[in-house]
């Protein structure tokens, strides 16, 4: 948080912008503790000087938690009004969701909890406990990362995301950055799947795939075209699932599309595998 005003809360910090010799460790907790640390130095060291600064703690702590509560619902109430409401959400749901909604202080975390909200209100049952569990515990660094690697995603059918886990594949994506590339970190801490899954065009036929709004199906294999070619299985396509919380995290955000990203990567499919990836739905130019 930086000094100033936020959601309408004055920081404890703006009094000490500018300078003034503040020291780093003061600067880094005055927002949260709500009194300086040299209250701590110079104040009572006896229970009413305790009393005082925990009264001013929770009162701090508070603010900030109600802030960023009040910032998600915000947003889930602005994107809900195109939204059909669904069954009830149950209470010991909503419950764990308010008590982590609390803590979000970034962007992208303030989108991935009103999106989970809006989610579990749409569907319930759709956003389990343990998803908000995971998020709450990711490190705002993780989830803004992992909103920009979303971007990157693929869909099947059914809406299930998963990445083509081929080295091409990863480097069509450098050319939006390669600090975005973290597929290793994702699988470790269980938000990819551990196993590459494999599309074999022969067996696949007609398998259908999203980017955005738009959709080609695996139209056939392509055989061999010299003389003594004999025809073969085409080689599998490998690809890696998002898991369920993955999946639901994901799902939570409205990310970027880059229709060049697609359209080179299913290029270099089409080029690389024998098969044929063809679009299904009028594309606009863009």
């Amino acid at each position: 948080m930086t000094a100033g005003r936020q959601d309408g809360i004055e920081s404890p910090a703006a009094s000490f912008a500018g300078g003034g010799g503040a020291h780093a460790l003061e600067l880094a907790l005055v927002d949260q503790l709500g009194f300086p640390l040299s209250a701590l130095v110079s104040g009572d060291s006896d229970e009413a000087g305790f009393a005082t600064r925990a009264i001013l703690l929770d009162q701090r702590r508070q603010l900030l938690s109600q802030a960023s509560l009040e910032r998600v619902l915000r947003r889930a109430v602005t994107a809900a009004d195109s939204r059909q409401t669904g069954p009830a959400v149950d209470a010991g749901w909503m419950s764990r969701f308010l008590e982590g909604a609390r803590s979000a202080t970034t962007d992208s975390e303030v989108e991935a909890w009103s999106g989970l909200l809006l989610s579990e209100c749409t569907e319930a049952g759709s956003i389990g406990r343990r998803t908000l569990g995971f998020l709450a515990e990711m490190e705002g660094w993780e989830v803004d990362a992992f909103r920009d690697y979303c971007a990157f995603a693929f869909a099947f059918e059914s809406g299930w995301r998963f990445m083509f886990d081929q080295d091409f594949a990863r480097r069509e994506m450098w050319a939006y950055g390669r600090e975005i590339d973290l597929t290793s970190h994702w699988i470790h801490i269980g938000l990819l799947a551990q196993e590459s899954g494999s599309i074999q065009a022969g067996a696949g036929q007609g398998l259908r795939i999203r980017y955005g709004d738009r959709i080609w199906a695996l139209a056939k294999a392509r055989q061999g075209t010299g003389e003594t070619d004999a025809p073969s299985e085409p080689a599998g396509i490998a690809y890696r699932r998002f898991t369920p919380i993955g999946q639901q995290i994901a799902g939570a955000f409205r990310t970027k599309v880059f229709t060049g990203y697609a359209r080179n990567l299913v290029a270099t499919l089409n080029a690389r595998f024998e098969v044929e990836w063809a679009a299904v739905e009028p594309i606009e130019n863009s």
